[in-house]
């Protein structure tokens, strides 16, 4: 898959990371009742300093746990959306144009 923006290797690796998190909380707490390795789990997102919320998003966003594609664009979409909301609050778009290419580049990565 291609995009017009390329994520560095250290952001492609955190999301696919917490993608496998994401999955494996899923089914130790939902699927398993498993309340030992849940919390084994939750450990491991603050041992990596991975932001909570971003884990709680995904495990209700209504993406399959089980496609890493999917969790990874809707986390991708999930922090877009919260970048827009933190600049709107700031005053708008800084940059003419900015919000366009955004939109394009969410456009492309669900496709």
């Amino acid at each position: 898959m291609s995009t017009a923006v390329k994520e560095p290797f250290q952001t492609l690796k955190e999301r696919h990371l917490l993608a496998l998190l994401v999955h494996q909380l899923a089914h130790a707490q939902f699927d398993q009742a498993n309340q030992q390795l849940t919390h084994r789990l939750w450990e491991e997102v603050a041992c990596l300093e991975l932001d909570p919320d971003r884990v709680i998003h995904l495990l209700h966003s209504g993406e399959d746990v089980d496609n890493d594609t999917a969790l990874c664009a809707e986390d991708v979409r999930h922090e877009l959306g919260l970048a827009e909301q933190r600049v709107q609050k700031r005053g708008g778009w800084q940059h003419s144009g900015l919000l366009a290419h955004v939109q394009d580049w969410i456009q492309q990565r669900s496709r």
